[in-house]
């Protein structure tokens, strides 16, 4: 919660893909929808890089805010697998007399594995001597 650039109150999420070690490319999309209308879409890669930081962000308005973010992290030559999915989503209900977040939550991540909220973890082989760190 805050303001937007205009200086408007805006809604805005925050996702982060954070490895260990350096990675061939982490690509990430992250997704704000009120109710079911999205409102943000935002696509970012970084390559050589061990994080990505998206930040959607949408007019502050009464009702369901999800973000959902999806990472692909691209790894270096000879880990196994090459590469690795991350899903992850999260639900706030906002007031709009107020314009504050009342009840944050998060949903766990499917495919290589997340933490709650909006925070992504990377997933790593188990022959790979680099452990995800959690943030």
């Amino acid at each position: 919660m805050g303001n937007d650039s205009a200086g408007y109150p805006a809604v805005w999420a925050t996702g982060v893909t954070h490895c260990t070690n350096r990675v061939a490319e982490i690509a990430q999309t992250h997704v704000l929808y009120w109710g079911g209308t999205q409102e943000s879409n935002i696509y970012l890669a970084h390559w050589d890089s061990n994080e990505v930081d998206t930040y959607p962000e949408g007019p502050c308005a009464a009702g369901p805010w999800t973000s959902y973010a999806e990472a692909m992290v691209y790894f270096p030559a000879g880990y196994y697998p090459a590469v690795g999915t991350i899903h992850v989503s999260g639900f706030s209900t906002i007031f709009a007399d107020s314009c504050t977040v009342t009840s944050p939550g998060g949903g766990g991540g499917g495919g290589g594995g997340g933490g709650g909220g909006c925070i992504i973890t990377c997933p790593v082989a188990p022959d790979v001597p680099a452990a995800p760190e959690q943030r």
